[in-house]
């Protein structure tokens, strides 16, 4: 079967740098990523929203505070998950045609020459696409299910990176790139 391509142009570098929650259930902590998607320190972000004694006319100083108009935040608190959301509505509503066969999911790999690296960032829009796909109603396959539950002291488990474990025949109609 000949598969199309459904290609989804992130800009991650300007879109989705910033804080998110916890949401991935990584540690108890917010996780950051810098431009280049990869995990940053956080306290940089939070140290950087404190007012600075070098600077009183700071935004960040008490007397600009007392006007909320004056106001400005360099970060940004919206959930990932929540920008792939809206993604996933405008792939829906921007399709020409009607998708009966399901989309495999790709990693987001970086925007370099080789377009086979990606970051932690990558993979969990990925997976947060493979979601909300399924919100909006689209069939989605899950392309990483093995032949069988391998029973493990840490879990059972029935998903695999290792080609040798995959399901041969997978009816994947669609896949999604970015």
């Amino acid at each position: 079967m000949k598969l199309k391509i459904l290609t989804l142009a992130l800009a991650t570098s300007s879109l989705l740098s910033g804080c998110l929650s916890n949401d991935i259930g990584v540690s108890d902590e917010n996780i950051c990523f810098n431009d280049n998607g990869d995990v940053a320190d956080c306290s940089d972000i939070s140290s950087s929203l404190e007012s600075s004694p070098t600077n009183p006319n700071s935004i960040y100083s008490p007397e600009a505070l007392q006007d909320p108009s004056l106001f400005q935040s360099n970060v940004n608190f919206v959930l990932l998950n929540e920008y792939v959301e809206q993604l996933a509505i405008d792939l829906k509503e921007n399709l020409t045609t009607r998708i009966t066969s399901p989309i495999a999911v790709t990693s987001m790999v970086n925007l370099d020459s080789s377009l086979q690296n990606t970051t932690l960032l990558g993979n969990q829009i990925s997976e947060y696409f493979i979601n909300e796909l399924r919100g909006v109603r689209l069939p989605v396959s899950d392309h990483k299910v093995t032949k069988f539950i391998k029973v493990t002291a840490k879990g059972d488990l029935a998903m695999s990176r290792d080609i040798n474990e995959l399901i041969e025949s997978q009816d994947i109609g669609y896949v999604l790139v970015g």
